[in-house]
């Protein structure tokens, strides 16, 4: 006869309960609820760290990069280029394309000297136009009249080396003569000066801001002597994951030959370490998770051990063995629920609140765990997704049941002859 659930149900609480008696095997079961509690809670909070490192990846520097680039192989430019953007806008994939003019070049201060890159665009049709921030203490005569051009600056250059609002800024470029020269020379050509006025920051965070400068498109191309009025374009897209497909398919319809490149060649390490990171952190703490349920083994085998006179009456009067076995693996399921559910409330709990905890570690203690000098953001982002609490949940709870086959084995298997004295 097939004996009820709700009987193996009220064993199982009966047998756990008697369990606690022992201080042993109660400290036993109380570690494989908090090591479960322990794995399931930081596994929480440190995907909701990845998934907000990845979210903050998207929405910041995503935005302002260029997700595909395309550069014409020589120093006449796009040819056509206002009607090539065009074209390149009407692709349904393509977010916005923008013609833009960029070069290397050293910023050139008294006797020091700084690596730069900078790019000619319409900085007011540009997404870093949303990092820019003009200087409001310059006279706006003194800019509108200038016969140099605006320079925008990324904010840690302009720290480093002490610029000021409205000073004259030179730039070093390379030669348009050399950059057009394929021949192999051992002689160096003069670069070419570009001198600007500093009237603004740009402050995108991390490595960006110690080298990127903006100018306009046309006083760029001109200096470089680029003939369309345009060196390349840069493209973003609506799935900036898409960007290496979508570039090398747009480069090579393209009617003139282009170099070509996309954001993961450029800045493809931030999202591989996160997903690196993500993976690490996985893999670790599901190992922590099962370290902690299969010590449900070693208290669960204790409890048949002590409950064998207990089994054996069970079965005399009629209990089958899938039922004793039944019996003790609700009674481990029942210690990993608990571990499941406090660990997963708690994790939750701490999700929320972390980046609010980590402010206020930093107003007590007067440090900054985040720089945006070196990385790109200076807070710590989370974003807390419902299917890793339940993937979290799912997973510690499989690693317990798998914890409790080998003791319910061991106890639907006691002979009940032996135990009856």
């Amino acid at each position: 006869m097939k004996q009820p659930f709700d009987l193996a149900w009220r064993l199982a609480k009966e047998f756990r309960k008697q369990q606690q008696d022992s201080r042993f095997t109660s400290f036993i079961t109380k570690a494989s609820i908090w090591g479960i509690s322990l794995g399931c809670a930081a596994l929480i909070i440190l995907l909701s760290v990845m998934n907000g490192f990845s979210e903050a990846l998207e929405d910041k520097v995503l935005s302002s990069i260029a997700h595909g680039e395309l550069y014409s192989v020589d120093n006449s430019g796009i040819q056509n280029v206002v009607t090539q953007v065009e074209q390149l806008n009407n692709y349904p994939f393509v977010k916005q394309a923008i013609p833009v003019t960029q070069s290397p070049g050293m910023l050139q201060q008294g006797n020091s000297m700084h690596g730069i890159g900078l790019l000619g665009v319409r900085i007011d049709q540009h997404p870093l136009a949303q990092f820019t921030t003009a200087y409001t203490d310059i006279e706006p005569h003194r800019l509108a009249d200038a016969p140099l051009p605006v320079f925008y600056m990324g904010k840690t250059l302009v720290k480093n080396f002490k610029l000021q609002p409205g000073q004259v800024i030179r730039l070093l470029l390379p030669s348009s003569a050399s950059a057009d020269n394929a021949k192999p020379t051992m002689s160096f050509q003069a670069p070419t000066i570009f001198n600007g006025i500093l009237g603004g920051e740009i402050n995108v965070g991390g490595e960006t801001d110690n080298f990127l400068v903006l100018a306009d498109l046309a006083s760029v191309s001109d200096v470089l002597e680029i003939a369309s009025g345009a060196k390349g374009v840069q493209i973003y897209y609506y799935d900036a994951y898409q960007a290496p497909q979508l570039t090398y398919q747009i480069g090579y319809d393209f009617p003139q030959a282009v170099y070509m490149s996309d954001w993961t060649r450029t800045h493809g390490h931030l999202y591989q370490d996160i997903q690196l990171v993500k993976v690490v952190v996985y893999i670790v703490l599901i190992l922590v998770i099962a370290v902690a349920s299969f010590n449900i083994v070693s208290s669960l085998m204790m409890g048949v051990k002590n409950k064998q006179k207990n089994i054996a009456i069970l079965k005399t009067m009629g209990a089958e063995e899938s039922f004793i076995a039944r019996v003790f693996v609700l009674q481990g399921m029942i210690n990993g629920f608990y571990g499941v559910f406090w660990g997963c409330l708690s994790g939750i709990v701490i999700s929320l609140s972390l980046p609010h905890l980590l402010n206020q570690w930093e107003a007590f203690t007067g440090t900054t765990v985040l720089d945006s000098e070196m990385y790109f953001i200076s807070y710590l982002p989370t974003s807390l997704q419902f299917q890793d609490v339940l993937l979290t949940a799912a997973i510690a709870l499989f690693l317990a049941f798998l914890a409790t086959l080998y003791p319910a084995k061991k106890a639907a298997n006691t002979v009940a002859a032996q135990h009856l004295h």
